[in-house]
C-alpha cells in the first residue's frame, strides 16, 4: 500500500466520523424506536451525585448507544451480517449468537414512571448510635466524661469462592434459535445463583409461620417449541423447574404449571418475539394457583376481551427479521372481573406523594402509540403497587414477581380484597418488607417467577436485602 493510499484512507475515515459527530450534535434525539418497539434512552441529567457515583457516564453511555446516527442502518447491516453468519439447520432453523447476559425488560420499561413523575429517592435510614462501654482495668472516668475504648471486631474467616461445575453457565452468551416465524432464547441454569432463590422462600417461611405461601414456576417457551432434535444446545427449563421445587423449603406451596402450559402450547400462550407469556398463557397458570390456593377460578368466558395488535418484543431486536414486521405479535387482553383502584409506589411507607395511579390492564387506545407494549398490563414494573377491589372479604396478598406477574395479577383481583404487587428488582426502592406484610396484615404470599430470573439472575440477591 503506497503512503498516499493510505493516507487517503485515513482522511476519508476522518471525515466519515466527523461526519457523525456533527450528525449526531445536530440531529434532534428520538423518544421511541419503532422497529424495535420500545423506548430509547434520553440525555441524562448532569449531576454532582451522578458524576461522582458513576451513574451519568452509564446512563450516557445508553443513551449514545441508543441515539446513535444511522442507527436503524447500522443495525439492519448487522442483522444482515448475523443471519448469513448464522448456522443454518434444517426446517427453517438458524442459531443466532445475542451477546452477553440477558436484557429481558425492555418492553416493560422497568420502574421508569410517567412522563412528570419524579420520583423521590429513599433516604437511608441513619446509623444507629453506640453507646461506649467501659473496658475492665481501664481508669475509672471522671464525671461528665467517658472515655470509649474500640473492642477489635473478630477476624473473619475467609470462605473461598466454589469453583463453577460443569452442569451450569454462571455467564453466558445469549443464543437464539429462529425456528420458522418464532424466536426462542436458548436456555442455561445456574444451580448456585439458585441458592438465593432457595434463602428467600425460606427467610419468608420462617418470618411469617402462619402465612400460606406458594411459588409459581413458568417454563421458558424454548422448552415448549424447539424440536427434539435442538435440544441439545442448552438446558431444560423442565430439569431447571424440577430441580427447584425438590430443593426449596417444604412449606412452601407448589404451583407447578409446566404440565398444563405444555397441553395448551398449540394456543397463543407465548409470543413468538418475546420471552413473556401472553394473557392466556397466565390465565392457565391463574388457574393452576387457584386449585392450589383452593380457590374457584372465574371461567375464561367470563372476561371481557381485547386486543392491542402490532407488537414486536424482546428478541426482536436480535433477529430484526422481516417475516415478524410483515406477521407481528398481538397482546390479548383479558379485563379485570372486579372492581379497582391501582397505585404504584417507589417507597415502602406507600407515600401519595411518591406515587400514581395505575391500571390493572390498559386499553388498545391507551397503547396505541406506545412502543413497549407490554406495559399495557399494570403500566410496567414499578416496585411496590397496591390494588384495593370491591371484593369484600377481608382477604390480602402479596406477590412477589418478575415481569411474568404483570399479566397473571389482573385475574387475581376477583378473590382478594387487597392485592399488593413487589417486584423483586426493586432493591433501590423498597426494605423493610417484611415488616410492612406483618403490619399489613397479609396471609398469603405468592412468588411468581420466569424460571430464568432465580437461575440466571441476581433478582433474589436483590429480594433478600429488601425483605
Amino acid at each position: 500500500m503506497t503512503r498516499r493510499h493510505a493516507l487517503s484512507i485515513t482522511v476519508l475515515f476522518e471525515v466519515f466520523i466527523f461526519s457523525l459527530m456533527i450528525v449526531s450534535l445536530t440531529d434532534s434525539d428520538r423518544e421511541a424506536s419503532y422497529k424495535e418497539n420500545r423506548t430509547l434512552a434520553q440525555r441524562p441529567k448532569l449531576t454532582v451525585k451522578s458524576l461522582l457515583d458513576g451513574s451519568f457516564a452509564k446512563e450516557f453511555e445508553e443513551y449514545f448507544q441508543d441515539q446513535f446516527p444511522f442507527r436503524d442502518f447500522f443495525m439492519d447491516t448487522s442483522f444482515k451480517f448475523t443471519t448469513l453468519m448464522a448456522r443454518k439447520g434444517e426446517d427453517d432453523v438458524s442459531l443466532v449468537e445475542g451477546g452477553e447476559g440477558a436484557d429481558y425488560d425492555e418492553n416493560t420499561n422497568i420502574f421508569n414512571p410517567p412522563s412528570g413523575f419524579e420520583p423521590i429517592e429513599p433516604t437511608p435510614s441513619p446509623e444507629p448510635t453506640v453507646e461506649p462501654t467501659m473496658t475492665p482495668g481501664s481508669p475509672q472516668a471522671t464525671p461528665g466524661e467517658q472515655t470509649p475504648t474500640t473492642t477489635p471486631a473478630p477476624t473473619k474467616t475467609p470462605v473461598p469462592t466454589p469453583a463453577p461445575t460443569t452442569d451450569i453457565s454462571y455467564e453466558y452468551n445469549q443464543k437464539f434459535l429462529r425456528i420458522g416465524d418464532r424466536i426462542l432464547e436458548v436456555y442455561w441454569y445456574s444451580k448456585q445463583r439458585a441458592e438465593s432463590y432457595f434463602n428467600v422462600l425460606k427467610r419468608v417461611a420462617d418470618e411469617l409461620p402462619n402465612a400460606k405461601i406458594y411459588a409459581l414456576l413458568t417454563p421458558s417457551s424454548v422448552e415448549l417449541y424447539t424440536p427434539e432434535k435442538y435440544k441439545g444446545y442448552g438446558h431444560s427449563s423442565k430439569e431447571a423447574i424440577d430441580y427447584l421445587f425438590s430443593n426449596m423449603d417444604k412449606r412452601i406451596n407448589q404451583v407447578n404449571v409446566y404440565d398444563k402450559m405444555m397441553s395448551k402450547k398449540n394456543e397463543y400462550i407465548y409470543f413468538r418475539t418475546d420471552h413473556h407469556w401472553t394473557q392466556r398463557g397466565a390465565y392457565y397458570a391463574y388457574e393452576e394457583f387457584c386449585k392450589a390456593a383452593n380457590i374457584k377460578a372465574r371461567k375464561m368466558n367470563e372476561y371481557k376481551k381485547d386486543t392491542v395488535p402490532n407488537f414486536l418484543g424482546s428478541y426482536f431486536k436480535y433477529i430484526p427479521d422481516d417475516r415478524f414486521r410483515r406477521n407481528p405479535d398481538y397482546l390479548e387482553l383479558f379485563y379485570p372481573l372486579a372492581n379497582n383502584e391501582g397505585r404504584a409506589y417507589y417507597d415502602i411507607s406507600m407515600n401519595l406523594k411518591n406515587s400514581f395511579a395505575v391500571k390493572a390492564v390498559r386499553t388498545p387506545n391507551e397503547m396505541k402509540d406506545y412502543p413497549a407494549k407490554y406495559m399495557v398490563f399494570m403500566n410496567g414494573d414499578n416496585p411496590l403497587t397496591h390494588f384495593k377491589t370491591g371484593v369484600d372479604n377481608n382477604k390480602r396478598i402479596v406477590v412477589f414477581k418478575d415481569s411474568y406477574g404483570n399479566s397473571l395479577v389482573p385475574f387475581l383481583l376477583s378473590h382478594y380484597e387487597d392485592v399488593y404487587v413487589i417486584d423483586i428488582r426493586a432493591e433501590k426502592y423498597l426494605s423493610g418488607v417484611l415488616e410492612f406484610i406483618k403490619q399489613k396484615g397479609i396471609n398469603e404470599v405468592l412468588f411468581v417467577n420466569y424460571v430464568n430470573c432465580p437461575t440466571q439472575s441476581d433478582a433474589f440477591v436483590s429480594l433478600d436485602k429488601m425483605l
